[in-house]
């Protein structure tokens, strides 16, 4: 285990925990509408109905692809980075990929709605 290990593995596993902590109270129904958290989708904004159901499927969603980043920050620790390696950036791009695939799989779900 090197310095690139132990800071992919923090990086992951801190923000998958703390996507997972945000998530919680919108999973929970406990945030009314508002501009500054939550899902941020034009059609949660129509209804208060619309708001708690896209933020509960939201919050789902991103608790769902949290896992995999945390995982993937558990892995880490079993790799050997070099300091010349690219490897390290894939690995530290898994959080931004759960972030955005999250939210387009709930974008599209509210579209349902």
């Amino acid at each position: 285990m090197n310095t690139w290990s132990m800071i992919i593995a923090a990086a992951n596993v801190g923000t998958g925990l703390l996507f997972i902590l945000i998530s919680l109270p919108l999973l929970k129904g406990r945030i009314p509408m508002n501009h500054f958290y939550g899902m941020r989708i034009r059609r949660a904004f129509e209804s208060d109905e619309n708001w708690y159901r896209i933020n509960r499927y939201g919050a789902r969603q991103l608790i769902l692809w949290s896992i995999p980043v945390i995982l993937t920050g558990i892995l880490a620790l079993f790799i050997k980075f070099d300091d010349a390696d690219n490897l390290p950036v894939l690995f530290l791009l898994a959080p931004a990929v759960a972030a955005i695939t999250s939210a387009l799989i709930t974008y599209r779900h509210a579209r349902t709605l």
